[in-house]
């Protein structure tokens, strides 16, 4: 480095003039100058891509813009690896391809392949005759004669090659070759944070559909017990779109999303709102990685149907345990019924209608066989044999559903 000082301000101060001549020297450094100049402006925009969320593409166009100044090429391609397949990502200019891109390249002699698994620069003649290699025939029918293949490693892992195409057959300058390499290094890094970044989105992007797509209702508290994230289901439960505006749920929620807070454990209340809806809540305490909770999910459930089926459903029990009582208070009467109407009737044979007894004895044997219709009535009610459905009478079912409401009826019209 020194030596190469010393020289510059001999070339500079004329020293080497009887070589050649001052302003020849001056201009040849000028020139190299702001040759390096460029490559560190190169390199200082590759590595400014590293911070913001550029795509591959957009990163590769504001390299190749500068890059075309330093360096003259005709055809530039970038592969990369993807499951264990070197595939052709990018290609500039856009239409200079005989491969579709995202095509893969076989990994049997192809010459992108060697230069990546032998961590080597390629530089590659296409006239030559002995020389045989996968992608040939398809370099060939872009018209170019030389090809520079350069792999691209990050912490010694091979991510994909840097292909150079140049229609003439000149060759490369060392110069150019190591700022080739070290812009490779620089690219590599790049790279891998567009597709960290990628990667990112696309798990954020998965996870913020499945968030919204619980039916159930999912709210994110912070310590402060401010509402941080809401799916759409409590949108449309509570008919909001601000994150302020939870008033049917402040009290009763945060109560129990603070005491989950407290205790870092998860927690259970039933809700009733005051739109008369009914909703289980569960509190999940989120901890982060020295195990301290700064968060709390709360999972919201609606369930007003259900409880409103339970009380259906208890009232069927209690109407089918009545049936059950019935049936077996039915039961119970067939037997002194049965000797009431026996009694009665043998009484009937031995007395005539001019007897003073005999209305009374017909009374008894009327209402014998009203109670026992009731009972019959009652019976059928109660019955839970599958029943055969057929055409019937609605007279007849009319007259069995009266004899179970007839007296109430006639108590009722007096």
């Amino acid at each position: 480095m020194l030596e190469d000082k010393h020289e510059m301000i001999a070339l500079l101060t004329g020293v080497e003039s009887s070589k050649k001549s001052y302003y020849t020297e001056l201009k040849k450094t000028v020139e190299q100058l702001k040759k390096k100049n460029m490559q560190l402006e190169i390199i200082n925009e590759v590595m400014k891509s590293i911070k913001i969320d550029m795509s591959l593409e957009d990163i590769l166009k504001n390299m190749i813009d500068k890059l075309r100044v330093l360096v003259q090429f005709d055809r530039l391609s970038l592969l990369l690896l993807r499951n264990d397949n070197l595939t052709l990502t990018n290609v500039y200019p856009e239409d200079s391809h005989c491969m579709e891109i995202g095509s893969a390249i076989p990994n049997e002699h192809s010459l992108y392949w060697s230069a990546l698994k032998n961590r080597q620069i390629i530089f590659q003649r296409l006239n030559d005759s002995y020389a045989s290699f996968y992608e040939k025939e398809c370099l060939n029918a872009l018209h170019l004669r030389t090809i520079l293949v350069l792999p691209i490693y990050s912490k010694n892992k091979g991510i994909g090659v840097l292909s150079i195409g140049r229609h003439a057959e000149s060759d490369w300058s060392i110069d150019d070759l190591a700022f080739l390499e070290q812009l490779t290094d620089h690219l590599a890094v790049s790279i891998e944070n567009a597709q960290l970044y990628s990667e990112v989105l696309r798990g954020k992007q998965e996870w913020e559909d499945t968030f919204k797509a619980v039916d159930d209702m999912i709210m994110v508290f912070d310590k402060d017990l401010n509402v941080l994230q809401f799916n759409d289901s409590v949108k449309t439960f509570f008919d909001i779109s601000e994150k302020d505006d939870f008033f049917m749920l402040e009290k009763p929620c945060k109560t129990l999303v603070r005491e989950t807070f407290q205790s870092q454990k998860t927690g259970y209340k039933e809700i009733h709102l005051q739109n008369h809806s009914t909703c289980e809540l569960y509190t999940y305490p989120v901890h982060n990685n020295e195990h301290q909770v700064y968060g709390v999910i709360a999972y919201i459930k609606d369930v007003t149907e259900k409880r409103k089926m339970e009380v259906q459903l208890l009232h069927s029990g209690k109407l089918a345990a009545i049936g059950e009582m019935a049936a077996g208070v039915a039961h119970e009467l067939n037997s002194p019924l049965t000797a009431i109407l026996g009694n009665s009737q043998l009484l009937l044979r031995n007395t005539t209608r001019d007897d003073p007894s005999f209305p009374l004895l017909n009374d008894i044997k009327n209402c014998g066989d009203r109670c026992k219709r009731i009972i019959k009535s009652l019976l059928t009610f109660s019955r839970q044999d599958e029943y055969v459905f057929d055409s019937c009478s609605l007279n007849e079912a009319v007259a069995q559903v009266l004899n179970l409401l007839k007296y109430q009826l006639e108590k009722n019209r007096s």
